[in-house]
C-alpha cells in the first residue's frame, strides 16, 4: 500500500482587485459593498490597491512552479 504525505511549504495571501466594470465601483468610491465589509472585515485599501485576478494567478503559478522544482522530501 502506497502512503503519500503532503507538506505545506508556503502559505500565501493575495487580495484581488475587482474588475472596473463591477456595479459597486460605478455607484460609489468604495470597491466593497457595505455588506461585504461587515461580513468579511476585509481591508478596503488592500482591495483597492490589489492586483487584478490575472496577475495574481500568474504570481501563484510562478510560486508553485518554483516550489515544484525543489526536491521532494518524504518523512514518515
Amino acid at each position: 500500500m502506497a502512503v503519500c504525505c503532503v507538506e505545506v511549504v508556503s502559505v500565501q495571501v493575495h487580495y484581488v482587485r475587482p474588475s472596473p466594470c463591477d456595479d459597486v465601483a460605478a455607484e460609489t468610491d468604495s470597491v466593497l459593498t457595505e455588506e461585504c465589509r461587515i461580513q468579511t472585515n476585509l481591508p478596503e485599501d488592500a482591495i483597492r490597491n490589489a492586483q487584478p485576478l490575472e496577475l495574481v494567478i500568474d504570481e501563484v503559478s510562478q510560486s508553485v512552479a518554483a516550489a515544484s522544482t525543489q526536491p521532494l522530501q518524504i518523512g514518515y
